[in-house]
């Protein structure tokens, strides 16, 4: 956990201090769930920047931007750091088991892949290795 908490202080720049109260939430929720934490925490970092209280303009809400059509939560709940992650997960998984190694542009963009998808699920993968690589 100290390690993926470093990493994520070191990527964070600025909004390191979010890497304090995600880290460890992301690390137990993801281990729990059976899910790469740097999987996690880079989709956390591309999504939200880890601000758990963050909300679009399509009403995606927390750290995590779950779209309300899909969630059982009201956005005020997914700004609770520990729902929104585990909620997260949940979508994760769902999109995995459904569509495989195409998860990630599918849970960018529900059931179609549309290049945009694509390009997020790239940044992803190259957050995930720069997480990887940055430990102090």
């Amino acid at each position: 956990m100290i390690i993926l908490l470093s990493a994520m202080m070191l990527l964070g720049g600025s909004k390191a201090h979010r890497a304090v109260d995600a880290a460890p939430i992301i690390y137990q929720e993801s281990l729990a769930a059976g899910v790469d934490p740097y999987l996690v925490a880079s989709l956390a970092w591309v999504e939200s920047r880890w601000n758990p209280r963050i909300r679009s303009k399509t009403n995606d809400c927390g750290m995590m931007q779950l779209n309300l059509k899909f969630s059982k939560f009201t956005c005020h709940q997914l700004f609770d750091l520990r729902t929104n992650v585990r909620a997260g997960i949940k979508a994760i998984k769902y999109w995995q088991k459904r569509f495989g190694k195409d998860f990630l542009c599918h849970y960018n963009s529900g059931n179609k892949c549309y290049r945009s998808s694509r390009n997020y699920a790239k940044k992803i993968r190259r957050t995930m290795r720069k997480l990887r690589r940055m430990q102090w």
